[in-house]
């Protein structure tokens, strides 16, 4: 069997990279950062991060090759290659917007927690400055 060219291992890298990429947009549109997903959420996010650092891996092995034969493909090869990239280029670009998007969801989500949080303390506080703990029970501090 005949080994494949590296302009067709370059081309099913592009292929196979845009795929995933389209696929990372749509599941990021789809993610949503509230009480009952979150870590759904996060383990989604988790697992494309891991994914990334491979295909950034593979690339760049593929990439030092493809520079070191530079002249193995040829005018008509080479303006696939880039028009391909250039859509991997754009899927990226949009995968990086929706993680941008999804960073602001988390924000706005971590500000509601705070307030949350910070009401219950002050609720906690007025709880305690209204009742004494004593051993016969709980009993009201007037003076507080």
């Amino acid at each position: 069997m005949a080994e494949t060219s590296l302009v067709d291992r370059v081309r099913d890298h592009l292929a196979r990279q845009g795929a995933w990429l389209e696929d990372v947009v749509l599941e990021l549109g789809r993610v949503r950062f509230d009480e009952e997903d979150f870590m759904e959420a996060a383990r989604a996010l988790d697992r494309r991060v891991n994914e990334r650092i491979q295909w950034e891996s593979a690339q760049a092995q593929l990439l030092a090759e493809w520079h070191a034969a530079a002249r193995v493909a040829s005018e008509a090869e080479r303006a696939d290659i880039q028009a391909r990239a250039g859509r991997v280029r754009e899927l990226a670009r949009q995968a990086g917007d929706a993680y941008r998007r999804l960073a602001e969801q988390v924000e706005t989500h971590k500000q509601r927690v705070g307030e949350s949080l910070a009401q219950l303390g002050r609720g906690r506080e007025f709880l305690r400055r209204q009742y004494v703990d004593n051993n016969a029970g709980w009993s009201m501090d007037w003076k507080a």
